[in-house]
């Protein structure tokens, strides 16, 4: 064999030799790449939580007839505050129009869950009997959040910015008495302030819109309509004095079949008077 010959052949042994020894040292799994250094973004700061308010009053800038002052909306209806009272708006779905009921060919109806649902309304009033003619409607309590209203196409017709409020009081409502009304879980609760001399016997409410009125053996006040009956809770009174409140007796009382008053026990004419519904 020449010398050539001989030197390649032990340059191929040396690199097979190598290549053997690095099959031998290799991993069973291929190498795997370190992760780049991720890049970590600074902790956002934390969401505010939004708390919806229990209930707000919008104030009427034109979007409503001109008696509405102060209103709301709810899931079941709305409340409409007006210089005279309050007006309440129900809707409730009917089950079945009237001249179907008793119907025994139903072929011509659309199929179940596509027929066309039917709506009910009811509205009545609590006109404040007595008003004193100088009362004071103002929001009170005034909320962060605001109403717009962008109905047509006339920019005339739109009101933004509308502020919202948690209470509208009616400031001398009756002669030095107060009525304020808020909303607590979608009801409406309202409460009467008396001051010291004032008399509370003129406080009365008169409905209009209602079949009568009764009073219940809980002391709960009743007012019987066309959808059923509506409970004015029991009324809370509360006498104060020498800077302390004290309960006293008393409640719903009927004037006639669709005007409810408050009867009045134990009241010193002298002190200020808290009535709560």
């Amino acid at each position: 064999m020449s010398r050539i010959a001989k030197q390649l052949n032990l340059f191929l042994f040396c690199c097979l030799a190598v290549a053997l020894l690095s099959c031998r040292e290799a991993p069973d799994t291929a190498p795997v790449a370190p992760d780049p250094p991720s890049i970590v973004a600074p902790p956002s700061p934390p969401t505010p939580k939004v708390v919806s308010p229990p209930g707000r009053f919008i104030a009427n800038r034109g979007q409503l007839d001109d008696e509405v002052i102060y209103y709301f909306r709810g899931r079941r209806g709305s409340v409409f505050l007006t210089a005279g009272g309050v007006v309440f708006d129900f809707v409730r779905e009917r089950a079945e129009p009237a001249e179907e009921a008793g119907r025994k060919d139903f072929s011509d109806r659309p199929p179940e869950g596509e027929a066309e649902k039917i709506y009910e309304r009811l509205s009545f009033r609590m006109d404040f009997a007595g008003l004193d003619p100088g009362v004071e409607i103002v929001g009170e309590e005034e909320l962060p959040g605001r109403v717009s209203y962008f109905r047509g196409s006339d920019p005339d017709g739109w009101r933004s910015g509308i502020p919202t409020f948690a209470a509208v009081a009616y400031r001398n409502a009756w002669p030095g008495i107060d009525l304020v009304f808020r909303l607590e879980g979608g009801n409406l609760r309202w409460r009467v302030s008396v001051a010291p001399g004032a008399d509370a016997e003129a406080i009365a409410f008169r409905y209009q819109g209602v079949d009568g009125l009764a009073v219940g053996a809980g002391g709960e006040l009743r007012v019987d309509t066309a959808f059923g009956v509506f409970v004015e809770p029991p009324l809370t009174l509360r006498q104060e004095g020498d800077g302390a409140e004290e309960a006293i007796g008393g409640g719903w009382k009927l004037v006639n079949e669709k005007t409810a008053a408050i009867d009045i026990g134990g009241f010193e004419p002298g002190f200020g008077l808290i009535i709560e519904r």
